[in-house]
């Protein structure tokens, strides 16, 4: 069975993810970030009910070192814990 070469020049990495995701508990203070991936089913389930979902653009309005994130999405504000924010991944707008 033959392999396909890496050439670092799909942007696209596994499950169709973007390479350039990251956890939104790196994201800075400020930032607007779009939701690539939702890890778990349970908190997808938890986050679509608060009405965010994969492709939607939130901003970092507050992060505490460690803990909790509050986010801005279309007029709400959500508290995320770390733990939850370690399961979402994006990407920057």
């Amino acid at each position: 069975m033959q392999r396909k070469m890496q050439t670092g020049l799909n942007p696209q990495g596994k499950n169709g993810i973007p390479r350039s995701s990251f956890p939104l508990a790196f994201a800075a203070e400020g930032e607007t970030v779009k939701i690539v991936l939702i890890r778990g089913r349970s908190l997808r389930e938890r986050l679509l009910g608060l009405g965010i979902h994969l492709d939607n653009k939130v901003m970092i309005v507050r992060k505490q070192d460690g803990g909790a994130i509050l986010l801005a999405h279309d007029h709400d504000r959500i508290i995320l814990g770390s733990g939850m924010a370690h399961k979402i991944n994006v990407i920057r707008c």
